[in-house]
């Protein structure tokens, strides 16, 4: 019951078309004008919208697996992107604002270092149960929960 407790993982495949990266060639591009990789993103309009989505049910179903209320979820540790994500994520979730740690405007669209920041300003209030949610291409969704009982 301390510790991460539960750890989620699920992908979404008939939504994988929602976000798209891919590399090309451009001979003509680079420093010395001998060619470079050039990475290209797609994101759909939908793509924010399917994220919140699909975390706000494989968030449910790991609170549930692990019978914890949104009520016992101090902090909520989750991505800056898309924008709005964790925000949003709460309201779903039924949880007040308050849960939600913000990150220094710098870091706001950071995708990877996002969730490290909001982890940082989340533990400065000694929580006792964490939730983390992660969502990328794919639409791959993570979820894991953390108890610290010892805090109480």
């Amino acid at each position: 019951d301390v510790g991460f407790t539960r750890f989620v993982f699920e992908t979404f495949a008939e939504d994988a078309g929602l976000f798209e990266v891919r590399t090309r060639w451009d001979p003509h591009g680079g420093v010395m004008r001998h060619g470079s990789n050039v990475l290209e993103i797609y994101e759909a309009p939908a793509f924010r919208t399917r994220c919140i989505e699909h975390a706000i049910a494989v968030a449910r179903r790991t609170l549930d697996e692990a019978r914890v209320t949104p009520t016992e979820v101090d902090v909520l540790v989750a991505n800056q992107l898309p924008s709005g994500f964790a925000d949003e994520l709460a309201v779903g979730l039924g949880l007040p604002p308050s849960c939600v740690p913000h990150v220094a405007p710098e870091l706001a669209h950071a995708h990877t270092a996002g969730p490290i920041a909001a982890l940082e300003e989340g533990l400065r209030r000694q929580p006792k149960t964490v939730l983390f949610v992660t969502a990328g291409a794919g639409i791959t969704i993570g979820a894991a929960l953390y108890r610290d009982r010892r805090a109480a």
